[in-house]
C-alpha cells in the first residue's frame, strides 16, 4: 500500500543499531543507489538507472524494473559502505534539492511504474504535494523549501524531467 500512495520506505534497518536480525541475506523492496552492487544480468535486463530523473528516487525506480523483470533485490550484511547523504546537492539541511527533485520524482516513478487511474493518480499526487510540504515547513530555510516542492510538483505535472535549472 505506501508504495501507492508514494512512500518508497526506508533501506532495511535505516537508522537502527546492527545486529542478528540484518545477518541473513535478505529480499528487500529497495536498495539506496549510493550503496548498490548491482549485477551485469541485472543491468542488461533493466538497463542503467534513468538519466531523465536525474537525482534522488531513481534507485527505487531502477527496483521496481528490476523487480518487474522478475529478479530480485537483496540487502547483503556482509557489504560495507559509507555515505554522506545528499552531499552532491548541497546536504539536506541547506539545500532545496532533495525536496524539489523528491516529490518530482515520487510523482513521475510512481505513475509510470503504479498507474492508478485519472483519479487516483489525483488523490495519489495531493498525497505526495501535502507530505513534501509538511516536510519543507520543518526546515529552517522554510520559504525556499515550500518554493522548490512546489516547482518540483509543478514540473512532474508538466512531466518536465533531467536536471533542474539552477535558480
Amino acid at each position: 500500500m505506501s508504495q501507492l500512495v508514494g512512500y518508497s520506505g526506508r533501506p532495511r534497518g535505516y537508522g537502527r543499531l546492527d545486529g542478528p536480525r540484518y545477518g541473513k541475506v535478505t529480499s528487500t523492496g529497495r536498495a539506496v543507489g549510493a550503496l548498490m552492487a548491482v549485477s551485469r544480468d541485472a543491468i542488461e535486463a533493466v538497463g542503467l538507472l534513468d538519466e531523465d530523473l536525474f537525482a534522488y528516487v531513481e534507485d527505487v525506480d531502477w527496483a521496481l524494473r528490476v523487480k518487474r523483470a522478475g529478479l530480485d533485490v537483496v540487502f547483503a550484511p556482509g557489504a560495507r559502505a559509507w555515505h554522506r547523504v545528499s552531499a552532491s546537492t548541497g546536504g539536506e539541511a541547506a539545500s532545496t534539492h532533495t525536496l524539489y527533485y523528491g516529490v518530482r520524482n515520487t510523482v513521475t516513478v510512481l505513475e509510470r511504474e503504479r498507474p492508478l487511474g485519472r483519479v487516483g493518480n489525483e488523490l495519489r499526487r495531493r498525497a505526495i504535494l501535502a507530505t513534501f510540504l509538511t516536510h519543507a515547513l520543518t526546515r529552517a530555510n522554510r520559504f525556499e523549501a515550500l518554493q522548490a516542492v512546489r516547482a518540483g510538483f509543478g514540473d512532474a505535472r508538466r512531466r518536465r524531467l533531467g536536471r533542474r535549472e539552477d535558480r
